[in-house]
């Protein structure tokens, strides 16, 4: 069994004129009730939608701080590309030969202190295709 609700009021003389002749309408066919439960309705569908909201706006101010984080890093890399593009321009115009003999210079150099390292410490070797051979000098022995 169901319990019985009271009956509620409305007062109407601080409503406005308008909103009374709607509700003196609604009331006369007997579609007030659900007329004033569809608003409760729509008004608590309206609560929901706007903390919904506060929601997406921190979610927007997130998806901000991405945007920007990715604008920084893209600039990064823009530099670091126009740097790349500026040696790479002046490698090619740098005369080749120059870094040849260069090149070729160093490795010389490094193969004489190589050699030298050797003869101070006593070690040949001498390298002919597949033969490796070396010599280290005798400690004195008794033959």
């Amino acid at each position: 069994m169901t319990t019985k609700k009271p009956r509620l009021s409305l007062t109407v003389n601080k409503m406005p004129e308008e909103v009374y002749q709607i509700l003196t309408e609604k009331g006369d066919s007997r579609r007030l009730t659900p007329y004033v439960v569809s608003l409760v309705e729509k008004e608590k569908q309206m609560d929901q939608i706007i903390s919904s909201l506060s929601s997406l706006e921190e979610k927007e101010k997130k998806v901000d701080q991405l945007i920007s984080s990715l604008s920084l890093i893209l600039d990064k890399v823009s530099g670091l590309e126009n740097k790349v593009d500026g040696l790479a321009e002046a490698f090619q115009h740098q005369d080749i030969s120059n870094v040849q003999e260069d090149f070729s210079k160093n490795e010389v150099n490094e193969v004489h202190e190589v050699k030298e390292n050797d003869l101070k410490q006593g070690k040949l070797e001498i390298k002919s295709g597949n033969v490796i051979s070396s010599m280290e000098p005798m400690e004195d022995q008794d033959y």
